[in-house]
């Protein structure tokens, strides 16, 4: 069991009954498990470990979570980049409601399906956009690299060696396809292809400055995507115990989910 999930029950006990759901799985032999928390059900597998993390941890995944989905609105336009199983998207739509729109992105073919599949036990089919291609800079394929779990996968360079293809668009060319006529919340975590995700996107970022939470510990010490917000004109923070504290384009002791503001314009 990752020991991630081990650290995490045994500081948190609600998290006790969906990990009994998931041992029970397991001694079962059985390929899935499905998790009830925080108001979603969330399919897992069972043999690759894929979702149990999330099911288990719920709205406490990560800290930053509850934050920023309390930001959203019952008309809000929410962007998924690296949706993985859909953990944020379906949080984000029971928050959202009919009136907005959840749009998501997952390149990993079996990470979609089962996407797909916790988008259909939810109930979520006319709030969630789910898409099967990553975001980056440019339009065509990239190699999927496969790390040691499927929530560390991530796009390669071109010619680089992986596990096949995927497609990938820059949001700035599809925005129109996808009828983006707001965009008022992205988050994005893709393994490090944040930097290329944004320079892709750079005049939808600037066209509605929407809030933006981003994994950023892969690109040290340089971290491109910060320096490539800051230039776009957003104001960089991260979470220290619920408030939000600047961090600087240069603080490399800082890594993980940071907060990107749009700035007042003058």
């Amino acid at each position: 069991m990752d020991k991630r999930l081990v650290f995490f029950l045994l500081k948190r006990p609600n998290s006790w009954w969906a990990c009994a759901r998931l041992c029970a799985a397991v001694l079962r032999k059985s390929q899935r498990a499905t998790v009830w928390r925080n108001g979603i059900y969330v399919h897992t597998r069972v043999g690759t470990g894929e979702g149990m993390f999330c099911a288990v941890a719920g709205l406490a995944y990560e800290p930053e979570m509850k934050w920023f989905l309390a930001k959203l609105k019952p008309d809000s336009v929410f962007l998924d980049v690296g949706a993985n199983i859909g953990l944020y998207s379906l949080h984000a739509a029971r928050r959202i409601g009919s009136r907005g729109r959840v749009i998501a992105f997952e390149p990993t073919p079996h990470t979609y399906d089962l996407f797909i599949e916790n988008i259909k036990l939810n109930r979520r089919e006319e709030i969630i956009e789910p898409h099967r291609f990553g975001l980056s800079d440019h339009t065509g394929d990239l190699p999927l690299v496969t790390g040691g779990r499927p929530a560390s996968n991530r796009l390669g360079e071109e010619g680089q060696d992986s596990d096949g293809n995927v497609p990938v668009k820059a949001l700035d060319e599809i925005s129109n396809s996808l009828n983006l006529e707001r965009l008022d919340f992205l988050k994005v975590d893709i393994e490090g292809g944040e930097a290329k995700m944004f320079a892709g996107a750079e005049k939808t970022l600037k066209k509605f400055r929407p809030l933006i939470l981003l994994e950023s510990q892969h690109t040290a010490p340089d971290f491109p995507e910060r320096s490539g917000l800051i230039e776009m004109g957003y104001s960089l923070f991260w979470l220290n115990a619920k408030k939000l504290e600047p961090l600087s384009t240069g603080q490399t002791t800082i890594s993980g989910n940071i907060i990107a503001c749009p700035q007042t314009p003058a």
